[in-house]
């Protein structure tokens, strides 16, 4: 940094250059956030095709390109941001957390829409039967009575904060997986 620099001034940061690959709160956050409003496009897409599953395949085609979606708009959204809004080096610590921050963000647009769409399936009188039909089915499948007690438990105390809370889980622990993945191809040497 230049020694040079007033720091007494407030717009001091003007004339600092911008340095690629290194934290700079606002700019890094705010990108993060608009990064996660692209991919919980991907994460509407697959609530949507949870409240349109009568549809068929047509709902499993829509979860199958929300599912696609996340991890493709992650990588692009922070490919961009890392060749556009900071050039530079990329260390392998910074693609990570870009990554990670971006998941995060996304995660809470995600619990929202899926939230939504699992009170919706759960005052579906069809949902409803159609799933109750399933758990017969899956009793019969088990031989063992304490398994099929705990089926039927697990069905009676579905509501759609624990069906959320799983999901997001889920979607939390993949996507962590793949963030660390990510991040390998997109640092660059420093």
């Amino acid at each position: 940094m230049d020694s040079n620099i007033d720091r007494e001034r407030d717009d001091y940061r003007s004339e600092v250059p911008p340095q690629g690959g290194d934290f700079a709160p606002g700019d890094y956050f705010n990108s993060a956030m608009r990064s996660a409003l692209f991919v919980g496009i991907g994460f509407v897409l697959q609530a949507l095709a949870l409240v349109f599953w009568r549809l068929g395949l047509l709902s499993s085609l829509l979860y199958l390109v929300g599912l696609i979606l996340v991890p493709v708009l992650l990588f692009v959204r922070a490919k961009n941001h890392f060749e556009v809004e900071a050039p530079g080096p990329v260390p392998y610590l910074t693609a990570s957390a870009y990554l990670f921050w971006t998941l995060m963000l996304s995660l809470i647009i995600a619990a929202l829409v899926l939230y939504g769409a699992f009170y919706l399936l759960l005052h579906d009188p069809a949902f409803l039967e159609t799933l109750e039909q399933t758990m017969t089915q899956m009793e019969a499948l088990v031989a063992d009575k304490e398994m099929a007690e705990s089926l039927r438990e697990a069905f009676a105390g579905m509501t759609p904060k624990s069906m959320t809370l799983n999901t997001t889980g889920s979607y939390f622990f993949f996507g962590t997986v793949y963030v660390y993945i990510a991040a390998i191809f997109l640092r660059k040497a420093q």
